[in-house]
């Protein structure tokens, strides 16, 4: 995962990426729901200016983090959901909160029949 603020004028250096490695279980809420869940471990590094007094300086941190994922996935065919993510990233330096749109494909249909 990655990221980056948005500024429309002027210099953006605030910017962050993740790696993780994840293992997780899905679950059946109903016949085409699924929720999954998801924790482990990662690296988080974050690049970010900070002000010194006279001048902006570009900083780094980097460190351990334990990244804990859900999502909530509806069923629109087959094999195709739309859903959406929630995730937390638990560090001692920063607890990072991110959300967003999941589109996910199963190569296997998840049913004995068609829904669409």
């Amino acid at each position: 995962m990655g990221g980056s603020k948005v500024k429309l004028l002027g210099d953006n250096n605030d910017w962050f990426y993740e790696i993780d490695l994840l293992y997780g279980r899905e679950f059946k809420l109903g016949e085409r729901f699924y929720i999954s869940g998801y924790t482990g471990a990662g690296i988080y590094s974050r690049h970010y200016n900070s002000y010194n007094g006279t001048k902006y300086d570009l900083e780094n941190e980097s460190f351990f983090a334990v990244p804990i994922k859900l999502n909530l996935s509806p069923m629109v065919t087959s094999r195709f959901a739309i859903g959406f993510e929630m995730q937390a990233t638990i560090s001692n330096q920063k607890t990072l909160f991110t959300g967003g749109l999941l589109l996910q494909y199963y190569h296997k249909t998840k049913y004995n029949r068609k829904i669409m």
